[in-house]
């Protein structure tokens, strides 16, 4: 009987080092009442070690579970907070591309929209141009540009002359166009190359150079297109059709007073040409001043 209870004892013992043998510090705090209990032989001492190893395992067991509820809990949190930020910040258009930022090319103006002259700080304007705008073989006066000075209440300098070229305005810029320090500049030929037959290439350049001054100088250049002529109406085709897509990649605004006093066969309308049909009457140049006015006003 002694014997058997001896055994026991040990037994239990084993069992209890290798419950507890790996236990923690709290855990082992316990032991000692386990210890005493298997030493005494307590009747319950199995079901005791039992329970004790049981909720033990069970507080460890349910403390790594709570702790990786939690880190799961938080990495989900975390991720909703960054879904949630970037699609904001795709809808508020502050991802990549912000409006955009390649701006739309602007194409050339014929009969509309230009900056107002009332936000323009200079609203001079200087006319360079040949007889067309000097007003031939009419009055000054009478001239487009007086009729825009005149519309829009603003200075406009008139600065045409006939037989003019490309390349005349081109020498005489700096005295007639930079010395009156105007906002913008309008330059208005190609009729006079047409008719001495200066070669395209020639009239390009010649152009170019025009609206590089200006530029350097500060003074915004408007483009009129020549109007079509008799004699020489393809190289006025081929001047036109160059100027406009020169506009278009410079984004230069485009005067078109053709379209305005003549038909889509190049004839001046009715009462806006002279006997010969080559230059506007007064009528003719009212309403080209009065159309140039609607662009830049």
């Amino acid at each position: 009987m002694i014997l058997g209870k001896i055994r026991l004892q040990q037994g239990l013992s084993f069992l209890y080092i290798k419950v507890c043998g790996g236990a923690s510090g709290r855990e082992k705090g316990n032991s000692s009442e386990i210890r005493s209990q298997i030493s005494a032989g307590d009747g319950g001492i199995v079901r005791g070690v039992v329970e004790s190893f049981l909720s033990s395992r069970v507080r460890r067991e349910t403390a790594v579970r709570m702790r990786t509820y939690r880190m799961q809990i938080r990495l989900i949190q975390f991720s909703v907070f960054l879904s949630l930020l970037v699609m904001a910040v795709g809808f508020f258009g502050l991802w990549g591309n912000r409006g955009g930022n390649e701006p739309a090319v602007t194409q050339p103006q014929t009969q509309t929209q230009e900056e107002p002259a009332d936000t323009l700080k200079n609203t001079k304007i200087v006319a360079l141009g040949d007889s067309f705008t000097i007003g031939h073989p009419g009055r000054v006066e009478k001239s487009w540009p007086q009729v825009l000075a005149d519309t829009l209440e603003i200075s406009v300098v008139n600065k045409g002359k006939t037989r003019q070229t490309a390349m005349d305005l081109l020498s005489r810029f700096d005295a007639d166009v930079v010395s009156e320090l105007p906002g913008r500049v309008i330059i208005f030929v190609g009729n006079g190359d047409a008719i001495n037959d200066v070669p395209l290439e020639t009239y390009q350049t010649n152009v170019k150079a025009i609206i590089e001054k200006a530029e350097a100088n500060q003074i915004i250049p408007i483009l009129a297109l020549p109007m079509p002529y008799s004699g020489v109406q393809q190289t006025i085709k081929e001047f036109r059709e160059w100027e406009l897509n020169y506009a278009q990649e410079k984004k230069i605004l485009v005067l078109d007073f053709a379209s305005v006093v003549m038909d889509a066969n190049n004839k001046y309308l009715e009462g806006f040409s002279d006997g010969e049909g080559k230059y506007p009457t007064e009528k003719g140049y009212k309403t080209m001043g009065e159309y140039a006015a609607r662009v830049l006003k």
